[in-house]
């Protein structure tokens, strides 16, 4: 977790071993905390004093939700959800109202996209159906795309400021 080339601990997909404390993976957790790095959440289904336990274990991300009602669970416990739109798990219809209600807490992802999609696009192709298909505020739309997930993961890449390199999403609009 030292080295500058990780980023972050990926993926904390034992949630029960985070719920009953097995020490190997709160050690972790642990680490990743004491090199200043995220820990993304990977938790289907998990709400109430679950998810709060959960998230209190510092994990800051999920990207598992399917039903609004469970974002919206987790986001009150202080966790950031990541809507995800890949080549099987599709949640973007489910979640993007969270673009309008929660803007702040949200981020985009391809997860487990097929290279072939990847190819046609992936985030650019959220942030045109939140602009163009559901009408969403284009700067929140962006923020989601782009600033929280530089923000939340401390990314090296320009945020836009003078003297940041550039970085381009290409749409066809």
């Amino acid at each position: 977790m030292q080295s500058t080339d990780i980023w972050y601990l990926s993926e904390m997909m034992n949630y029960p071993g985070v719920l009953a404390d097995d020490p190997e993976i709160l050690a972790k957790i642990a680490s990743a905390h004491k090199f200043g790095k995220p820990v993304d959440g990977h938790a289907p289904g998990l709400r109430g004093d679950d998810a709060r336990k959960y998230i209190e274990h510092g994990i800051s991300t999920d990207h598992e939700c399917v039903t609004l009602e469970e974002a919206l669970d987790k986001l009150k416990y202080g966790m950031k959800i990541i809507i995800r739109e890949g080549s099987a798990a599709k949640n973007f219809e489910a979640l993007h109202t969270l673009l309008e209600s929660h803007p702040d807490n949200v981020m985009f992802c391809s997860d487990d996209k097929h290279p072939h999609e990847l190819v046609e696009g992936h985030i650019n192709q959220l942030v045109k159906r939140a602009v163009v298909d559901k009408g969403y505020d284009l700067f929140n739309v962006l923020r989601a795309a782009c600033l929280h997930p530089v923000e939340h993961y401390k990314l090296d890449v320009g945020l836009l400021r003078v003297g940041d390199s550039a970085d381009f999403i290409v749409v066809d609009d």
